[in-house]
């Protein structure tokens, strides 16, 4: 007889378990899975003109210092922040109103520089608005007229502050400027007030 050769038995396949199914399904999810966007941060927008609050972002000069052809160098100091100008009697003054004035310091600029030289001797001062940008230049009471007055934008000839800036009232975006002084000095200023100075003295 001849023997019959064996056939060679099958391994068993393993089938996986479970555990290997989760973590082959866990570990292609991970790397199928979209990496998350981190955040956009917008920009901080700045300030605008209108917007502004505070006195570091309104005041660009606390002791402005315009200088006038023929009548010196005006000198005014903040009075006040976040309030207006007024009297030993805390009366308001009458004013004259500038528009469109963006600086604390431009509103010293115009008060001196753009109103009728008569109006100078009743000066006392000005109010500036930081958020409409308005500058008033403050008077005493009955000075400002039909004749004097055409300049500015606008009037009020209805308060009745006189005589030097003594103190302040509350008022949101105002700042008061009191006018401490005026200084004729010719050194280090421009031609026309050397030449004016001149003709004040008689000199041809």
């Amino acid at each position: 007889k001849s023997e019959k050769t064996p056939k060679p038995t099958k391994k068993p396949t393993k089938k996986p378990t479970n555990s290997d199914r989760s973590s082959s399904s866990s570990s292609s999810s991970k790397s199928t899975k979209k990496p998350t966007k981190r955040p956009t941060r917008k920009p901080t927008k700045k300030p605008t003109s209108s917007s502004r609050d505070g006195r570091d972002d309104c005041v660009d000069d606390e002791s402005p210092r315009p200088v006038r052809s023929g009548y010196g160098r005006f000198r005014f100091n903040l009075m006040g922040s976040n309030a207006q100008c007024v009297d030993k009697n805390e009366d308001l003054y009458e004013w004259g109103q500038f528009d469109k004035i963006e600086e604390f310091s431009d509103c010293a600029d115009a008060c001196v520089r753009d109103v009728r030289s008569e109006l100078l001797d009743s000066f006392r001062g000005y109010d500036w608005d930081c958020r409409d940008e308005k500058c008033r230049c403050l008077y005493d009471k009955g000075t400002l007229d039909s004749r004097n007055g055409g300049r500015f934008d606008r009037t009020n000839r209805n308060e009745y502050g006189k005589g030097k800036i003594e103190g302040t009232t509350k008022k949101t975006d105002y700042y008061c400027a009191k006018l401490a002084g005026t200084d004729f000095d010719v050194s280090g200023t421009d031609f026309d007030v050397a030449e004016d100075s001149r003709a004040l003295r008689g000199y041809n």
